[in-house]
């Protein structure tokens, strides 16, 4: 991580709210980058989870990613993260890069649109969500996110990887 000064995403969003497609969109290349640069340097295994509160937005408008803390508890990404948990995990299998990008699918959307994917008042309600519900459309909730960005955040949180 380059030390820039900057924002979180996750603060950035609470205060400002959801962004446009178009800032959404080009935030998305930019973290499918950094999280395939990261995937590498772990060995092809499943790159550290992707949320808001990872993601820097420096004061140059370039995004960098924090470190990862998931790993200091040593829980799996059920425990840690529910809400960007991919079903496969869920299901008890290994994550791959393939999770990561479901993560990337649940970070993108609430970029997009200000909330989550999948909703619960417990993990384990929000660990259904994901295995059961309909992939949401972030076009019904976002501002100006084109039917080409939903696809392609819908097909980042499709059930089947």
């Amino acid at each position: 991580m380059t030390e820039k000064p900057g924002i979180k995403l996750a603060e950035y969003l609470e205060t400002k709210g959801p962004l446009p497609g178009p800032q959404v969109a080009k935030l998305a290349i930019q973290l499918a980058q950094i999280m395939g640069e990261e995937s590498e340097s772990e060995t092809g295994s499943r790159a550290p989870v992707l949320h808001t509160g990872r993601i820097m937005v420096t004061t140059g408008g370039k995004i960098d990613i924090t470190p990862s803390d998931e790993t200091d508890l040593g829980l799996p990404v059920v425990a840690s993260f529910p809400q960007h948990a991919s079903p496969e995990e869920i299901r008890g299998e290994e994550g791959d890069f393939k999770s990561s990008l479901y993560s990337l699918g649940c970070t993108l959307f609430e970029i997009a649109t200000g909330e989550l994917p999948y909703k619960g008042e417990s993990s384990k309600e929000i660990l259904k969500a994901h295995l059961n519900e309909a992939v949401p459309d972030p076009a019904d909730k976002g501002n100006g996110i084109t039917s080409e960005l939903s696809r392609t955040i819908q097909e980042l949180l499709r059930k089947n990887p």
